[in-house]
């Protein structure tokens, strides 16, 4: 079945990417207006999702990105000018020890509790629980090469080369946006460290479903375009995912989710795995 374009919806988001990439709007105003758009255009929400990168919702500040960033909004704004889906490309990422640490601490939370349980002595479980949850919180989750090196497959995400983002480089004109200015687009700008806080904290206070949780592996979704298959009209049955463009799809093991392997181009390399601009 052909997948749902809402381009109502697109626009309304291409209109709050505008308004915050020029100031127009703060991070709280952009945070709450993409979020409250409603559609049955999957590309709608999954675009939502990926600017979510770009800023920070526990602070209220303006636009402040690096020029690699400003450039990644700029493809996702051209993007939404376009009639186009997103395919999906799963990576596993995280600290290659990451798993092993969990089902340690894990069994080590058990042999605690059981002891306590039998000994009725129950500092032992009240002395282990906070030390591996504080040891927890500040264990690195990923691995930074790792992370850079999926960011670095596609770095023109969504699009899947330089030339496929340059075939779509004119849908901006029509926006007029200011060339990037650092002292205007790239101010800094600092998260409360309370919030900070309060994750450690209960990372500590939920230890064993979050380390029960970090048994399975962590996957990054690479977004990037799929052709549309002829628009279903928006009140029409709900749409499935995109059958046509440049890749092979097969079912993955997640609900909800597709596995693609991208097929070769001369400018992309075939992978079948996952990145985010940002």
């Amino acid at each position: 079945m052909a997948a749902i374009i809402d381009r109502k919806a697109r626009d309304e988001l291409s209109d709050l990417l505008v308004k915050f990439m020029t100031g127009r709007i703060k991070s709280f105003a952009f945070s709450n207006a993409t979020f409250d758009i409603t559609s049955k255009d999957k590309t709608v929400d999954r675009v939502v999702g990926q600017l979510w990168y770009f800023y920070d919702d526990l602070i209220d500040h303006t636009i402040g990105v690096s020029p690699d960033q400003w450039d990644c909004l700029k493809y996702w704004l051209a993007f939404l000018q376009t009639d186009d889906h997103l395919a999906i490309i799963r990576m596993p990422y995280g600290h290659r020890h990451r798993r092993i640490v969990a089902g340690v601490y894990l069994a080590i939370l058990a042999v605690t509790a059981v002891i306590s349980w039998f000994t009725t002595a129950w500092i032992s479980l009240y002395v282990a629980w906070p030390l591996l949850g504080l040891s927890w919180a500040f264990f690195p989750q990923v691995d930074p090469e790792q992370i850079r090196t999926i960011e670095s497959m596609y770095p023109y995400a969504p699009f899947l080369s330089p030339a496929d983002w340059q075939a779509q480089e004119h849908l901006l004109d029509r926006f007029s946006l200011p060339e990037y200015r650092s002292e205007v687009h790239g101010k800094p700008y600092r998260s409360q460290p309370i919030s900070l806080m309060h994750v450690k904290f209960a990372t500590i206070i939920f230890l064993p479903i979050v380390l029960i949780s970090a048994l399975w592996p962590c996957c990054e979704n690479i977004y990037l375009r799929a052709p549309a298959t002829p628009a279903q009209p928006l009140k029409g049955t709900r749409g499935e995912e995109p059958t046509s463009g440049p890749k092979d799809w097969k079912n993955d093991s997640s609900p909800g989710r597709l596995n693609y392997v991208i097929r070769s181009d001369p400018n992309v390399g075939a992978v079948s795995g996952n990145s985010r601009c940002g």
